[in-house]
């Protein structure tokens, strides 16, 4: 099953609560953290990672109809991660989380 990194932008928002986004696209399956060959890390605010079958397109059009849900207007982009990616300056995420 392929992996995606998919990132959201909120356009002109005012204090947006992203923990709302958050869960909305984690009801979907993304994830807010990504696990390295040296541990487990958080993603930026907006970035997310899962593993789905469906392609880049059908990803993004999942992810647009949950950002609908919070009456923002956002950007979206989705890419698959088939050659991997590479990562810098992320914080660790908490074991106990």
């Amino acid at each position: 099953m392929p992996s995606f990194l998919v990132r959201v932008e909120i356009h002109e928002s005012d204090g947006f609560d992203y923990d709302v986004l958050h869960e909305l696209l984690a009801d979907i399956g993304l994830a807010r953290n990504v696990a390295l060959s040296d541990g487990n890390y958080w993603l930026p605010d907006g970035t997310y990672q899962g593993d789905f079958d469906l392609n880049e397109r059908e990803l993004a059009e999942a992810v647009v109809a949950e950002v609908k849900k919070t009456q923002e207007d956002a950007g979206v982009i989705v890419t698959e991660l088939s050659d991997g990616a590479a990562f810098f300056g992320l914080i660790p995420y908490p074991e106990d989380h």
